[in-house]
Parts: C-alpha cells; sequence; structure tokens
C-alpha cells in the first residue's frame, strides 16, 4: 500500500498528463504506455519503502 501512495503521490507531482489522460481518455495509448513506463522506471530510483 505504501507503494501505491508514493507512487500516486509521484506521479500526481511529476506526470500530471498521464493521470489526466487515463481520466478523460479511459484509454492507454502507445505514447501513454510509454510515458508511464518511463515515468515507473524514475519512480523506482526514489521509492522509499517504510522502515519498521
Amino acid at each position: 500500500a505504501e507503494y501505491e501512495r508514493q507512487m500516486l503521490e509521484f506521479l500526481e507531482s511529476r506526470y500530471p498528463e498521464i493521470l489526466n489522460e487515463i481520466k478523460e481518455k479511459n484509454d492507454i495509448s502507445d505514447e501513454l504506455d510509454a510515458k508511464m513506463k518511463k515515468a515507473l522506471d524514475e519512480f523506482k530510483t526514489v521509492f522509499q519503502p517504510p522502515t519498521k
């Protein structure tokens, strides 16, 4: 759940156009798919797992 929360915050702050396009078109084009992959690759480098 923490991964999802941080990922959503990341997308909202750095790639809001991805979320907007999904909401508007309710479809994922090849171009949007490429943007999503780039964003997720970038997110993997900044994700901070919770410490116990």
